[in-house]
């Protein structure tokens, strides 16, 4: 499979969102109880947008950049199923747990 890049899950689909709370759960915390208003995100990376127009350089919060980190992305390993015949053992959260526990 050379050249080729693979996602490899539980064999589900998982969305980002899933992702981001699955790892909160294995680190012991829990879900955050509030979350920053988008309308607060939007006006940042707008600044963001005239800031690296005047200072002509990239800067971390742009649209461009929140527009990746807001979408939600679904990530599946059926390529690498069909291609290589992968076979998940264990479901998300046994394996973000082993990779906690390997981390320690």
């Amino acid at each position: 499979a050379a050249r080729e890049v693979f996602l490899v899950t539980d064999g589900r689909p998982c969305s980002t969102r899933e992702l981001f709370l699955a790892m909160r759960t294995v680190l012991g915390r829990p879900p955050p109880r509030m979350t920053p208003p988008m309308w607060a995100f939007r006006a940042a990376a707008r600044a963001g947008d005239l800031l690296e127009r005047l200072l002509r350089r990239r800067l971390p919060l742009d649209s461009e950049t929140l527009a990746k980190l807001s979408d939600s992305s679904a990530y599946s390993s059926e390529k690498i199923s069909r291609m290589l015949g992968y076979a998940p053992r264990w479901p998300l959260a046994h394996g973000l747990a082993e990779m906690r526990r390997r981390d320690r």
